[in-house]
Order: C-alpha cells, then sequence, then structure tokens
C-alpha cells in the first residue's frame, strides 16, 4: 500500500494543531516524526497522522518517548 505525504497545511489541518505544536510535539516524542524528502522540503505519513488522530494517547504509549508537553 502507498502512503500519502502530507505537508505542513494538511497535517495541521488533519491534526487540529499548529505547525508550531506539530513541532514541539515531534521533538517531546509525542507526534510521528516528519521525514526529510529533499533538501528543503519534509512531510508526515498519513497513515501515521492518522493513526495519532486516531488515538494520540494510544500513539504515544506505542510510539513516544513518555514525554508530556
Amino acid at each position: 500500500m502507498l502512503d500519502r505525504i502530507l505537508r505542513k497545511k494538511e497535517t495541521s489541518k488533519i491534526s487540529g494543531l499548529s505547525p508550531t505544536t506539530i513541532w514541539r510535539k515531534e521533538r517531546a516524542g509525542t507526534f510521528p516524526k516528519r521525514r526529510k524528502l529533499s533538501t528543503n522540503a519534509v512531510g508526515h505519513l498519513e497513515s501515521e497522522v492518522s493513526e495519532w488522530v486516531e488515538d494520540p494517547e494510544g500513539w504515544e504509549e506505542k510510539h513516544g518517548k513518555g514525554v508530556a508537553v
């Protein structure tokens, strides 16, 4: 199955979080990490963001560092 790459605006819209909050949560290990697409481009995997949206706490327990933001 192919996984779509979500850019910043779409990730923010789907998650309901601001880009700054997404960045903070990524650093804390409580949101899926972005993937480097090229020198100046990054994106998130749609499947990972969707999994986080469905169950943020469950995602953090399964993938996160256990650090609260």
